[in-house]
């Protein structure tokens, strides 16, 4: 189990299942002589995809226990293994009734999977946060499906969508980087001298953050997603603080750093 402390705020991953992809079909790098994965082969199976895992990250701040991102939901087949996190929400020591607030790095089906179940609220008491942007690309625009409407327009009462950076709940900061999906945002968590920070998909895997060049065939803006990978990989290792990635095996958290090659990632020990 992953879990970290930032001073009053706790955070615990909670994995939903995982998710396998081929690793040459969804990232290429730009700029890169040969063939890019060779360097991480020991990432591939002998088909060539990589296994990520999916789920949340549990974040308790004062009174408020929130679940940033819902995994992929009770999903079964070759690609996609989910329905983990409701036994992991209460492995912790809570039910759904418990959550008071749903904070979305994206809408991305993989994101939102728990969001509602046969046409209900999972979260009932909780308000769901999300920038307006990828609620507008996703629900209502270009990027909106049947199934991501099914998903998401049971919880539009309990929504309360936001336009800019602020504080959501105390010590947990939205800031609105786009890229990935237009209303993509990291979350930063501050508490006394404490931070961290938990950036969704703006890399999926640590070598995205430390390999400039990378994309993936699921941002919606590529050159963005660029951009901000490599400028928030250079704040965090310039700070130190502890990164989560929301599909790094196992949900691991890890810390980026500079060394004379470049950026390192040092994955944290496991609780």
């Amino acid at each position: 189990m992953s879990a970290l402390t930032v001073g009053d705020i706790t955070v615990q991953a909670l994995v939903d299942g995982s998710i396998r992809e081929v690793g040459r079909d969804v990232w290429r790098r730009d700029g890169c002589c040969g063939d890019p994965w060779d360097a991480h082969a020991e990432m591939l199976d002998g088909r060539g995809r990589v296994e990520l895992a999916q789920g949340s990250f549990l974040v308790r701040s004062g009174q408020r226990l929130a679940l940033v991102d819902l995994g992929i939901g009770p999903v079964r087949t070759e690609r996609y293994d989910g329905g983990q996190l409701m036994g992991a929400l209460s492995g912790a020591g809570y039910a759904p009734d418990d959550v008071t607030d749903v904070l979305f790095t994206h809408l991305h089906f993989d994101h939102i999977g728990w969001a509602s179940m046969d046409g209900r609220p999972t979260f009932r008491r909780a308000s769901h946060r999300v920038h307006r942007a990828d609620w507008e690309h996703f629900v209502e625009g270009p990027g909106a499906s049947d199934a991501t409407r099914s998903t998401l327009l049971p919880v539009a009462p309990q929504l309360e969508p936001f336009d800019a950076a602020g504080e959501l709940l105390p010590g947990v900061r939205a800031r609105p980087v786009g890229g990935h999906t237009p209303g993509s945002t990291v979350y930063e968590l501050s508490s006394g001298s404490d931070g961290a920070l938990i950036l969704g998909d703006v890399a999926h895997l640590p070598f995205e953050l430390i390999e400039r060049g990378w994309r993936s065939v699921f941002d919606v803006d590529a050159p963005r997603a660029q951009e901000v990978r490599i400028q928030l990989a250079e704040e965090a290792a310039r700070s130190g603080v502890p990164v989560a990635l929301a599909h790094r095996p196992q949900l691991r958290l890890g810390r980026l750093g500079f060394a004379r090659a470049g950026l390192t990632w040092e994955d944290l020990p496991a609780c």
